[in-house]
């Protein structure tokens, strides 16, 4: 009798929950990260900081370009085992720039991103969890990930509490930094 009795007050509970109408919204993130970037100059901070790494991979290839033009014109009036072993240490340099010097920059390039973005989705999760509240929204999903978006868009809401324009900057194209994740 009282599994009867539990199993009619979970039926009961599971019908009013289905029959009250469930706000879902969605959000266009990639449009307000996009915006946010602009506003808080992440390219900017991002291309300063990649300028620097540039530089810097540059400095490492011109020095080993020059040192492999130097050793060339050294190689007549060197004995072959000076030349050798010079050789053999700059082709050792030469791989210790491709396979760790170069990617170990792109990496912390990489890394830069991440965290220039990071206070960004801070801010714009906030702003989601806050309209979502106001508006009793149970489930604000994404666009970019929905397959079919038949709830509210909340996107201009999004915008507003962010303190950006509602409608989204005409950006140029390349605006955004190469490989710059969205999301996580």
């Amino acid at each position: 009798m009282k599994k009867i009795v539990l199993l009619f007050v979970i039926a009961v509970s599971s019908i009013s929950l289905f029959g009250q109408k469930q706000k879902i919204g969605h959000v266009d993130v990639q449009q307000i990260m996009q915006s946010l970037a602009i506003k808080d100059s992440v390219q900017q901070k991002f291309l300063d900081y990649q300028s620097i790494y540039q530089k810097e991979l540059e400095r490492i290839q011109n020095e080993l370009i020059s040192e492999e033009q130097k050793l060339a014109d050294d190689q007549k009036t060197l004995p072959e085992e000076i030349f050798q072993q010079r050789y053999q240490s700059l082709l050792r340099r030469k791989q210790e720039f491709q396979e760790v010097t170069y990617p170990e920059a792109q990496q912390r390039l990489q890394q830069k991103m991440t965290e220039l973005q990071i206070p960004l989705e801070e801010k714009l999760n906030a702003a989601i969890e806050k309209i979502a509240k106001e508006n009793g929204f149970i489930y604000i999903l994404q666009l970019e990930a929905t397959l079919y978006a038949g709830g509210e868009d909340i996107t201009k809401l999004v915008r507003k509490e962010l303190g950006l324009s509602e409608e989204p900057e005409e950006q140029p194209m390349g605006m955004m930094p190469q490989g710059m994740p969205i999301g996580r």
